[in-house]
């Protein structure tokens, strides 16, 4: 269980974003995503991740590498992730350059019970069990379209990926400009054209979002923002309101919404768990900028807490 959650932390891409997946992406995606693992790794966080990734013990996870010949803490470079956004919606893709031994793991999948079958000269491994677990859900496919390059996600979207490999045009030009914009910069990135409004209605109601919800979140038209790994770890985003007033409105908002959590503690008195630094919140037309850091050495503290 820890080793997923490392995987999943190192998945929430080395110079851009890679041209190859994004044209992989659906064009209706209203979520973009990314993460260079490659140029992750060789940071303080990132090789603390590696640690601690190879210093827990899983023998479940030592078995699938030793049988599909595929480490993720080696052979992973890139990983971009894409959806619609929309609440009805399981449609989503996840989009991964690296290393991979895809005759190893199309066995691996058969013997485990998975159902192959060739799309366009693409072998496509589906999940059929997942439609009579408990509780059910939606079979979930994965194919190799060479030894580099994997798709996941719902069988229709790969499917699909797997039509554009040779022609897709990838997402919209709003997304597209903002991804160049930002993956050269950013170890980690984001760009949503999905209304904030939609998104904070999937939030648990004690979220401290109320006033956001009311006042501000409808007035955002495009949401984006990044992470770049170092001693100190540093967050950015990138808010366009529907107006300048509406700027103005969300940078008080969101600078009570962090001041609130920055003075909950986990217990009454505590210092708080992430202590920010060089907190920015800047208005300026429509566009709201954020900005902080907070010290790598918080996040170590805080993963090895949560591991504990």
């Amino acid at each position: 269980m820890r080793r997923l959650a490392l995987v999943l932390l190192m998945a929430a891409a080395a110079a851009g974003a890679d041209s190859t997946l994004l044209r992989l992406v659906m064009p209706e995606a209203r979520i973009v995503s990314g993460i260079s693992i490659a140029r992750m790794k060789k940071t303080p966080f990132g090789q603390f991740l590696l640690a601690e990734f190879s210093a827990s013990q899983d023998q479940g996870f030592d078995s699938f590498v030793n049988a599909s010949g595929f480490d993720p803490r080696y052979h992973l470079n890139d990983i971009l992730y894409a959806s619609p956004g929309r609440a009805d919606s399981s449609t989503r893709l996840v989009l991964v350059r690296g290393s991979f031994a895809p005759p190893r793991i199309a066995e691996l999948a058969r013997q485990a019970g998975a159902v192959i079958a060739p799309h366009q000269g693409i072998d496509v491994i589906t999940n059929p069990k997942a439609a009579s677990a408990t509780p059910p859900t939606a079979p979930k496919a994965i194919a190799f379209l060479d030894p580099e390059i994997a798709v996941y996600g719902d069988s229709a979207s790969v499917r699909a990926a797997i039509e554009r490999r040779n022609g897709g045009a990838g997402p919209s030009l709003v997304i597209a400009r903002k991804v160049r914009a930002l993956s050269p910069v950013a170890d980690a990135w984001f760009v949503s054209t999905v209304p904030l409004a939609e998104l904070i209605q999937r939030l648990p109601r004690r979220t401290p979002s109320s006033t956001l919800k009311a006042e501000a979140l409808p007035s955002i038209r495009l949401a984006s923002g990044g992470v770049t790994f170092g001693a100190s770890v540093k967050f950015s985003a990138e808010f366009v309101a529907r107006s300048p007033q509406d700027a103005a409105s969300l940078a008080i908002l969101l600078r009570l919404l962090v001041t609130q959590l920055l003075a909950s503690g986990p217990r009454p008195g505590a210092q708080p768990a992430l202590p920010l630094e060089a907190l920015q919140i800047n208005a300026q037309g429509n566009l709201v900028r954020l900005a902080f850091a907070v010290p790598e050495s918080q996040l170590e503290s805080l993963i090895q807490s949560a591991g504990r």
